[in-house]
């Protein structure tokens, strides 16, 4: 029974060791890995532009609303 303590006991350090290289890395990698402002620039606001524009229109041809059948 002591081993198997032992071992929890292990892989809760190891577990916990990989959380703090992990937390260590993104926040002095910060500015690499994380793309701040990505919606500000024109291709993001085109997209949804164009997914709101669509789904309007498939809408209105659902409901029948200014479409003739």
């Amino acid at each position: 029974m002591k081993l198997m303590k032992d071992l929890h006991a292990e892989e809760e350090k190891r577990v916990k060791l990989a959380a703090k290289e992990l937390y260590n890395t993104l926040t002095e990698k910060r500015k690499e890995l994380f793309i701040i402002g990505w919606q500000n620039g024109p291709q993001p606001k085109e997209r949804v532009k164009g997914e709101i524009v669509f789904d309007h229109i498939v809408d209105q041809a659902m409901t029948g609303y200014n479409w003739v059948a």
